[in-house]
């Protein structure tokens, strides 16, 4: 049992990153898919030193809607299916030691006549890929 205002992802690191490292390269999990809370610099450098491809959604902090603004004005969004365009950008937050690879995500409501983007979000670093595992394709959150 933790106490409730304690953080679960630094709790249970130490036994992700165990359970990884048991299990042979090519039987790892392709990607590691997380909440926001998991994106810190901790979490992400315990699984690079695994070689570990992840995923983290990321919070509207102000430095992810200083991002935001930015990705908004670009031109080109391509399209990466069910609805939703994406792009590739780098962020670096207080606390990360270096600036971090993260796809801004935006999806069209279609459910009403207005064509804005309805929602955009930041997903947290896909470090690039490695020697032994394929590209992702089609992800989403």
């Amino acid at each position: 049992m933790q106490r409730g205002k304690t953080q679960a992802a630094k709790h249970c690191l130490p036994r992700l990153l165990q359970l990884l490292e048991e299990l042979d390269p090519a039987a790892r999990p392709a990607l590691v898919r997380a909440d926001n809370a998991f994106g810190n610099e901790e979490v992400m450098a315990g699984l690079e030193a695994l070689g570990q491809r992840y995923l983290f959604k990321r919070r509207p902090t102000a430095g992810v809607k200083r991002l935001l603004e930015r990705q908004w004005s670009r031109g080109e969004w391509p399209g990466v299916g069910q609805g939703c365009d994406a792009v590739a950008a780098a962020l670096k937050l207080s606390g990360w030691i270096c600036a971090q690879r993260v796809m801004v995500r935006r999806r069209i409501d279609c459910s009403s006549s207005n064509t804005a983007p309805a929602h955009d979000t930041v997903t947290a670093r896909l470090p690039s890929r490695a020697p032994d595992k394929p590209p992702l394709t089609g992800a989403s959150t």
